[in-house]
């Protein structure tokens, strides 16, 4: 088939959904996405884009945001958002020719490794005590 399809990570209740743009079952590119929420409302968080090097510039990244806009406004979603690498000009730059704004905001926070998880796990508070 040719389009773009999705995938969904758990059809009953999707935890996340991977379209993938295909040409005579060629795989182009996917887009992973999940859908999180913020204290606005429901948010559509697009993990990966990439489509593969050969076939850039043919409209398939413009084809996945298009269809991501649609989705959001199908389920009534007013914020679409992703981390962009600061230093991929051209992604940055083909984001913000489709509407987009760098927060200048908020800062990116995130635990990565186990050994890193485990010190944050086994760390020790008082709220241990009152709140669990």
């Amino acid at each position: 088939s040719s389009g773009i399809n999705a995938e969904y990570g758990d059809a009953t209740n999707p935890s996340f959904i991977c379209y993938k743009a295909q040409d005579n079952g060629m795989i182009l590119g996917y887009c992973l996405t999940c859908k999180t929420y913020g204290w606005r409302g429901p948010v559509l968080r697009m993990e990966d884009i990439y489509i593969r090097e050969e076939f850039r510039g043919r409209g398939i990244g413009t084809a996945f945001m298009r269809h991501l806009a649609q989705v959001c406004e199908g389920s009534g979603i007013m914020k679409m958002e992703w981390l962009a690498d600061k230093t991929a000009t051209a992604a940055v730059a083909f984001y913000e020719r489709r509407s987009a704004v760098a927060s200048t905001r908020w800062l990116v926070m995130h635990v990565t490794g186990n050994q890193e998880m485990h010190a944050l796990a086994e760390q020790e508070h008082a709220c241990n005590k009152v709140c669990m």
